[in-house]
């Protein structure tokens, strides 16, 4: 199955594409920092950071300023 199906399946479950490659659920995210080039660092609750591409940005920036 390709990730874009599978985004469109978790969409309504909570979960937000970041990277080409991850998906995170949106209630797990802590903080998001900055990094070179647009990029961004998400910080979840348990501790794990994954990183972000700026393509993915503005998705992100709509569920978290909610």
């Amino acid at each position: 199955q390709r990730i874009s199906e599978i985004e469109r399946e978790l969409d309504d479950a909570g979960f937000l594409r970041i990277h080409r490659s991850t998906l995170v659920r949106r209630a797990a995210i802590q903080a998001v920092r900055p990094l070179s080039h647009g990029d961004y660092e998400v910080v979840l609750d348990c501790g794990a950071t994954l990183r972000g591409s700026r393509s993915r940005r503005a998705p992100l920036q709509a569920v978290i300023r909610r």
